[in-house]
């Protein structure tokens, strides 16, 4: 878990799941036009909850690493992925989002940054 003054990032957890649809349902929008299938995946709390077992189970494998991004209040703000990872050369695909609610506070600068540092530790 990484902490900052603002927020803090760690992994997906099933108790998570209530917040992240309210995340989605919020942000409908935004995830419909750039991350379709995401939205799709977790709309509903049932949804939700499948998701965040599917990426456990690839953040195990190692083959993904699924990141909640929340403030201090443990409501989620927005997700941060590092996917198709190559391990041998330690590069992947980032992929993030915040929400609309969180925006212009310089937080997913600072999440980038230290998923970038996570991603090259784990």
């Amino acid at each position: 878990m990484r902490i900052t003054d603002s927020f803090h990032i760690d992994t997906l957890k099933q108790e998570d799941a209530t917040s992240l649809s309210e995340m989605m349902v919020s942000n409908h929008s935004n995830f419909k036009r750039h991350f379709p299938i995401t939205l799709f995946k977790s709309i509903t709390f049932e949804n939700c909850l499948k998701f965040i077992e599917e990426k456990e189970k690839q953040n195990q494998e190692k083959s993904n690493l699924p990141l909640g991004y929340d403030n201090l209040t443990s409501k989620i703000a927005g997700l941060i992925i590092i996917k198709e990872i190559n391990w041998e050369t330690k590069q992947g695909e980032l992929v993030y989002y915040i929400s609309t609610d969180y925006e212009n506070r310089g937080w997913m600068f600072k999440a980038i940054e230290l998923t970038s540092k996570y991603g090259v530790e784990a």
